[in-house]
């Protein structure tokens, strides 16, 4: 959810609201090493286990979605700290005598929450069992750490590592670099400086741009000057009966558009020009769909493609 608020108050409204939580309950603030190794040793009870799990969460995306940096490795381990606490005492209770302690139990919750947080079970194993020495824990721990990474996968195909990589438009899989296309941005390759047509005018004057300008199609904007539709060349074949050139602009143009963001790769723009069968797309701001900032066509993808295919092998020594 985006605050209307300017990015430069972000943080301090973050800083204030995690400030609040650890007024009130100052083991969620800090590294909180002490507070883990309260919970591996049954320190906590059920409730406490719970209301620091949620505030941890809480105070932990509201550092990260105000605009603060910081590791997540300690978030993940004391998190999943409290939540297999939490599960230690609930297994104690079902069966009492016969299974190890609730310290056990955050043990191999840690080492689950940190796995499918970054996506990396054989770290999580390693990083857990060189904490405890202890090989009775191995065996649970592993299956809780695969276990995790496998629903983790299944639910969302990024860690919270590679996110931030995929919002800004690249996507990394297993250390390799994937298609070109997916690296480039749709403001890298856009036209910015874009010929528009008014809805008022008549087809006439559209034919006689057209011929001019040697484009086959142009965004359509109202008075105001905002987006409203799109029209081609084949609209005015489809749509204007032989000598009716005197219709508006606005009665022949497509109004139910499809759009591109500046902020996503061209491999989703190319999918998009394909599956429409078109060649061209309006780029919008996301949110406000009627301002217009520029358009991409097919020529536009392929010459930013090419653009970067010659950069790369220029790199290679």
């Amino acid at each position: 959810m985006k605050i209307p608020i300017h990015p430069s108050f972000k943080p301090a409204l973050g800083g204030l609201a995690v400030g609040v939580i650890g007024f009130f309950y100052p083991r969620i603030l800090g590294m909180g090493y002490n507070v883990i190794m309260d919970a591996l040793n049954n320190q906590f009870t059920f409730e406490l286990l719970l209301i620091l799990l949620f505030l941890k969460i809480l105070a932990f995306s509201l550092s990260l979605g105000s605009g603060g940096s910081g590791g997540m490795i300690v978030p993940s381990l004391f998190i999943g700290a409290m939540l297999g606490g939490a599960f230690g005492i609930i297994a104690n209770a079902l069966y009492p005598g016969i299974i190890a302690g609730s310290g056990a139990y955050a043990l191999v919750g840690m080492g689950a929450v940190f796995a499918g947080t970054v996506r990396a079970s054989l770290t999580a194993i390693l990083i857990l069992f060189e904490i405890t020495i202890d090989y009775n824990l191995i065996l649970p721990l592993m299956f809780a750490c695969v276990l995790s990474n496998v629903i983790s996968n299944a639910l969302y195909p990024e860690s919270i590592l590679t996110e931030g990589l995929r919002r800004k438009g690249f996507k990394i899989r297993k250390g390799r670099e994937v298609d070109t296309m997916v690296s480039i941005l749709v403001k890298d390759a856009m036209v910015k400086h874009i010929q528009t047509v008014s809805e008022d005018k008549s087809v006439k004057n559209l034919t006689t741009f057209m011929q001019a300008s040697r484009h086959g199609g142009f965004p359509v904007v109202n008075y105001k000057g905002k987006l409203s539709g799109i029209v081609t060349l084949s609209d005015i074949q489809s749509k204007v009966k032989s000598g009716k050139v005197d219709a508006k602009i606005g009665e022949i143009a497509t109004k139910e558009l499809e759009v591109a963001y500046p902020d996503e790769n061209l491999d989703i723009v190319l999918k998009r020009l394909a599956a429409k069968q078109i060649g061209r797309l309006p780029v919008v701001e996301r949110e406000d769909k009627t301002k217009l900032i520029g358009l991409i066509t097919r020529s536009d993808i392929v010459n930013a493609y090419n653009k970067k295919v010659v950069e790369k092998i220029r790199d290679i020594p």
